[in-house]
């Protein structure tokens, strides 16, 4: 009885109505305006808060399907940096809405973006046949050139190039001209004679796509220089290289070749070398690029058997200083140490260069080029025991190079003819090593 009046008086406190009242109802589902998430996105892409755009875009899945929400949430995607996830969103607006160009403008944007460059040329052609501005449809062969051009970069090649030309060389065997005693008995004195010659070269290369970011490079090349004086040594020489090569990103550029060279003098082998040449080309500005290349190499030399390892570096920066006139500016570093015969000669050279290449009239090309470098050669004391009258020490010496080069089309037949001419002298602590030396050559050369 007293549970009884408990559940009256707690009836009678809460009010008569409690026994008649509904239970409540479900809450209605509200329904989504795509337009309006669409518009609240574009806001904040408008405001430069991709952020929050792709917040509103994550948050709103569910509206996948209708093309303006997939449109604006393709639009944050692309903003934040999930080039994946735009294209999906772009590909299915593009699926509901196919005749709105906007759609299809992004959508290639965004595969251009992914590398995909067949998909976004197609889809960019696309829009480019509608009927629209003049400014967007230069911005969009300005797309195209780009797309052709990475395409083209990506296709096999295959470059042959010939060349001939004939020429004179002041110092063929670089001898001096100073008196010395010979085995310190006998004064001699090397009168230099100077020399014409026919040089002949032949290059093949080849460049196979890898990947979207790799490919193989290989080279092949021989040349030969033949000498009207018996005197000097008829040289022939013949390279090969091959390796992969990888495009970054920013234009950065790597190649990772392995070379194998082999010189023969008067036909018979004189020496065989093998290299290791990693390069890197890393851009700094549109107008600059620096490259950096390094060196490891093993030669044999046949004529006395001798090898020698090399290690090497080299910097160069490249400086575009008039795009209009071609004006190039480029200066280096280079540094190599060869150690022959385990450590019983070794040489070190540092050197430094700098020239300029310039476009002349009607395609013609201009370079000239000046290096000095310096050398200590230890190999200099075992020759110097035989002549007393010099310092018997390591060779200390310095070698100037100046070079220039003109190169000009001959019409349209592929043919390019060539001129170059250089001048060397070498100081030396040593007399006997020092010499000076002229060259000068032209010729004609042809590319495939």
């Amino acid at each position: 009885m007293i549970k009884r009046t408990g559940l009256c008086a707690l009836y009678l406190a809460l009010g008569p109505g409690l026994a008649t009242a509904e239970p409540p109802s479900q809450p209605t589902k509200v329904e989504i305006n795509p337009d309006r998430v669409a518009l609240e996105i574009r806001r904040e892409l408008d405001a430069d808060r991709p952020g929050q755009a792709l917040t509103l875009a994550r948050t709103h899945k569910e509206l996948a399907g209708y093309p303006i929400y997939d449109f604006e949430a393709g639009r944050a995607y692309l903003r934040s940096g999930d080039i994946d996830e735009a294209v999906v969103h772009f590909d299915r607006a593009v699926m509901v809405a196919p005749d709105v160009p906007r759609y299809r403008l992004e959508y290639a944007r965004a595969l251009f973006a992914a590398e995909d460059h067949e998909a976004s040329q197609r889809q960019f052609q696309r829009v480019l046949d509608t009927d629209v501005p003049e400014p967007v449809a230069q911005n969009i062969r300005r797309f195209l050139e780009v797309i052709d051009a990475r395409l083209a970069s990506r296709r096999p090649e295959t470059r042959l190039e010939v060349a001939a030309a004939a020429g004179y060389d002041s110092n063929p065997l670089s001898a001096a001209d100073d008196e010395f005693l010979l085995f310190g008995v006998f004064p001699q004195t090397f009168e230099r004679e100077s020399d014409t010659f026919l040089d002949t070269r032949a290059q093949l290369e080849h460049r196979r796509p890898r990947t979207r970011s790799s490919s193989y490079h290989y080279r092949g090349e021989v040349e030969h220089r033949r000498h009207s004086d018996v005197s000097a040594a008829d040289q022939t020489q013949a390279r090969l290289r091959g390796g992969l090569s990888f495009e970054g990103a920013q234009g950065r550029s790597y190649r990772l070749p392995v070379e194998v060279q082999h010189t023969r003098l008067d036909g018979e082998t004189f020496r065989t070398r093998v290299a290791f040449l990693p390069q890197a080309v890393l851009p700094g500005a549109p107008d600059r690029q620096l490259r950096l290349q390094g060196q490891l190499a093993y030669a044999d030399y046949d004529n006395d058997d001798r090898d020698a390892v090399t290690l090497g570096a080299s910097a160069t920066s490249l400086h575009v200083l008039n795009p209009d006139s071609g004006l190039l500016l480029y200066t280096g570093l280079a540094a190599s140490y060869e150690d022959a015969d385990a450590d019983a000669f070794t040489t070190t050279r540092a050197g430094a260069f700098v020239g300029a290449q310039r476009d002349l009239f009607q395609d013609a090309t201009a370079s000239v080029t000046l290096t000095a470098s310096h050398e200590r050669a230890r190999e200099a004391r075992a020759i110097l025991g035989l002549f007393p009258e010099e310092d018997n020490t390591a060779e200390r010496a310095t070698t100037f190079e100046l070079r220039g080069a003109l190169a000009h089309p001959l019409w349209d037949s592929g043919f390019t003819g060539f001129a170059e001419g250089a001048l060397r002298e070498k100081r030396s602590n040593i007399d006997l090593f020092e010499f000076t030396q002229r060259e000068i050559f032209a010729g004609v050369r042809y590319d495939y």
